[in-house]
């Protein structure tokens, strides 16, 4: 991810063309939920921000040396945000805005599948739609969450859990507790072909 930040800011959002490979792979992940008949990919960003990637690789470096693991440690889900694209690409995702009171806990909540993140945030804006997150997370050892928790829970053995999920055997929703355990790497603007039109690039 080495790409010259211009000295005036620290980020870049890079808008990705449909003819490109990255593009088409994002649109078989949202489609894979979201039918096309009900709602359509308006524009993808690629998100550039070496501080937030550092921050990432190095809780990603210690992880798989603590853990020794490299399978299945890292997942692209999908996170619906209000969040607007400035501050999303300059802060991540910011958990003072992310986090959300849900019955796993008091956090950000990742959804294996675009359609099951989308519920959790029905707002939408008109100038440019839905917002949808394709984020990379770190997944390290898990629990299932409850209600009310802000942190993961301890192992028997005094070791803290890194995240929580719905199901320890087929996990579809995730919930960490640290902004440093995901980068929001893709970002879709989408619509539902039941929203209003009113749209300005």
């Amino acid at each position: 991810m080495r790409m010259k930040i211009p000295r005036n800011q620290h980020f870049i959002l890079m808008e990705i063309l449909p003819s490109e490979s990255t593009y088409q792979y994002c649109c078989e992940l949202f489609y894979f939920s979201m039918k096309p008949l009900q709602s359509v990919v308006l524009r993808i960003f690629q998100l550039y921000n070496p501080e937030l990637w550092e921050q990432y690789k190095r809780q990603k470096a210690m992880m798989t040396v603590h853990k020794a693991v490299s399978t299945s440690l890292e997942y692209h889900l999908f996170h619906e945000t209000t969040i607007r694209l400035e501050h999303l690409a300059a802060n991540g995702l910011d958990s003072k805005l992310s986090r959300y009171a849900g019955i796993l806990g008091y956090g950000t909540y990742f959804s294996l599948h675009a359609k099951t993140a989308s519920l959790m945030n029905l707002v939408y804006n008109p100038d440019f739609g839905h917002v949808i997150v394709l984020a990379r997370v770190l997944v390290g050892e898990n629990t299932v969450g409850r209600p009310g928790l802000q942190a993961p829970p301890f192992k028997p053995d005094g070791q803290q859990f890194e995240f929580c999920v719905n199901n320890t055997d087929r996990p579809t929703r995730f919930v960490i507790f640290k902004e440093k355990y995901s980068f929001p790497h893709f970002i879709i603007l989408y619509k539902h072909f039941r929203d209003s039109v009113h749209l300005v690039f």
